[in-house]
């Protein structure tokens, strides 16, 4: 007996041929076992627990990981250096703005919305159609029928494909954990909301012009229905932990302090039209050069029409001076539904 040291057990003696399996080892085996596995296939938040999937099935690639964060992270800073400028220097603040948007315009704006025609095989040597050209007129001419007769339903109907159009993009972006066309729409809702709100003023003086009611609240309502989708959209990026999302949501908060037209551009091309145009690419296996290039006879034909919109404002068309940005307003929403039909379209066939 051992008093007062417990019980004694017989020491096992490891043999020198069984070393293989000691715990150093297993160890060992285990550290490399983790370290070769596949990368998490949550491309938005870093905080989530790695996938067992095979590597065929693994999500985005470490380098489109990064980029998920990167892009958005970028666009919240642009918007805190306009918010900087336009309360320090209103000359540099104009001139970041135009250049900035001069920029994106060319580079993404136009082309992701240049490539239409492609996107009914989602081949990169597709051709355009007398098929595609007549449906895509056909659909904006309806557009444009519906805003002569009825605008008030125009307006409406502009805001809900619009919220549809840009949450399908959104949330193919992020993979929320269930997705759903519900789920898409009202994203949409809550972003549209946040721009519209956020700057209801100037929302009643564009739909003036269109002998449209004006929103139905006073301007301390129109910001506290503002802040309130801001805190809803805080919540449900909590709820879906999406850090990208989360970026999002911050951006569309400070651009409520900058002019509709900014915080709008903000969203259209260095959210939307990015996430789009990298959809795109990887939807039709091709390039961002060879897409350019796709892309290039519609966006100089936009490019053209622009100037030509610019001269008549400025030299001809003095009369509607005061409302050129409302019919400027009405020509667009007449041609991005068409593009909202054909992006749909390609979501389904190529990421459903």
């Amino acid at each position: 007996m051992n008093s007062g040291k417990g019980p004694s057990f017989p020491k096992k003696v490891v043999p020198a041929e069984q070393f293989s399996d000691s715990l150093i080892v297993r160890i060992f085996r285990k550290t490399k076992e983790t370290l070769q596995a596949p990368i998490p296939s949550d491309p938005s938040f870093l905080g989530t627990l790695p996938t067992t999937s095979s590597p065929a099935q693994n999500g985005p690639s470490g380098k489109e990981v990064v980029q998920s964060i990167r892009a958005p992270f970028s666009l919240l800073l642009i918007t805190l250096l306009l918010l900087i400028l336009q309360n320090t220097s209103v000359f540099y603040f104009d001139l970041g703005q135009k250049l900035l948007f001069v920029a994106g315009i060319l580079l993404i704006g136009l082309p992701h919305g240049a490539v239409d025609y492609l996107l009914d095989s989602g081949r990169i040597d597709a051709r355009v159609t007398f098929k595609f050209v007549l449906k895509y007129l056909a659909l904006a001419f309806f557009n444009y029928i519906l805003w002569l007769v009825l605008p008030t339903l125009a307006v409406i109907f502009f805001i809900c494909y619009s919220s549809w159009h840009f949450g399908e993009t959104d949330m193919q972006a992020w993979q929320p954990r269930r997705k759903s066309p519900l789920k898409d729409f009202v994203w949409g809702i809550v972003l549209l909301g946040i721009i519209l709100f956020g700057h209801a003023a100037e929302v009643n003086h564009v739909i003036s012009f269109l002998s449209i009611s004006p929103i139905p609240f006073t301007a301390p309502q129109a910001t506290a229905i503002c802040y309130l989708l801001v805190a809803f959209a805080l919540a449900w990026t909590v709820a879906e932990r999406r850090s990208a999302m989360l970026l999002s949501v911050l951006m569309l908060a400070g651009g409520i302090g900058l002019p509709l037209i900014t915080a709008f551009g903000l969203y259209f091309i260095g959210q939307h039209s990015l996430n789009g145009w990298r959809h795109l690419t990887k939807g039709m296996k091709t390039s961002s050069s060879a897409l350019y290039l796709k892309a290039l006879p519609f966006t100089l034909a936009a490019l053209i029409f622009f100037a030509v919109i610019y001269f008549a404002h400025n030299h001809v068309l003095l009369e509607y001076k005061e409302n050129w940005f409302t019919l400027f307003f009405v020509f667009i929403s007449c041609i991005s539904f068409p593009h909202v039909v054909a992006m749909n379209k390609f979501y389904r066939n190529y990421f459903s």
